[in-house]
């Protein structure tokens, strides 16, 4: 890595460590070109390998014309799950270890999502049944820790752009009214259980259905 690389992966992380401790929401603009070259000292490729960095993560969108430059972004589910899919074809992982993974991990938010659960929960969850990314969605929000709800709601994004016409079955929405009646009954332990049957399912389904799908290399999600 040159020199320049060095030091715009530096400006890239002061640059997310101010958008974060000065709390900058979403549309608000960072400081012009000049700004911050005088402010940071650095030359103008730093400044815009930065930028770039920043853009590629989806933390930045650049506005073009008068009155455009860097622009803060949510960092949204989304990106990281494009991102993520990124890495996951670059190292030849499947669609059957995607599945494994969330077997392992959306158990886990679903006991925490039963401990947390109000009755306004429940009413809110029962009724996203059927729609599978809201509701696993919602489960992982319940579960209160974000960077658990980060990796699940990703992997599930993920699972969606494969395999999301497979959830749409009456058996699906049973499964999950279910677990969403488990979950508000405050029974972490059923929860988790229920959760754990819901996807062992889901992946007898992926192979029964399509076979040979889960031994495919995930696709990036563009």
């Amino acid at each position: 890595m040159s020199h320049a690389g060095k030091v715009g992966d530096g400006l890239a992380r002061a640059l997310v460590t101010r958008i974060t401790e000065e709390g900058l929401a979403p549309g608000t603009r960072l400081p012009g070109e000049a700004q911050m070259l005088a402010e940071y000292q650095v030359g103008r490729g730093t400044l815009r390998e930065a930028l770039r960095i920043l853009e590629v993560s989806g933390l930045i969108a650049i506005r073009p014309g008068p009155g455009g430059g860097p622009v803060v972004r949510e960092a949204s589910t989304a990106d990281f799950a494009r991102a993520l899919t990124l890495f996951l074809q670059a190292r030849g992982l499947t669609l059957g270890e995607t599945l494994q993974a969330r077997l392992v991990l959306e158990p886990i938010s679903a006991a925490a999502a039963a401990q947390r659960c109000t009755s306004e929960d429940a009413m809110g969850l029962l009724a996203l049944a059927g729609s599978a990314r809201e509701f696993h969605a919602s489960v992982a929000e319940l579960a209160g820790n974000e960077v658990l709800g980060l990796f699940t709601v990703a992997l599930n994004e993920i699972c969606q752009a494969q395999v999301g016409d497979l959830l749409q079955s009456a058996e699906v929405t049973r499964a999950q009214r279910d677990l969403a009646e488990t979950i508000g009954a405050g029974d972490p332990a059923r929860a988790e259980l229920r959760m754990r049957e819901h996807l062992a399912d889901l992946i007898r389904l992926v192979e029964q259905e399509r076979p040979g799908l889960s031994d495919s290399v995930i696709d990036w999600m563009r």
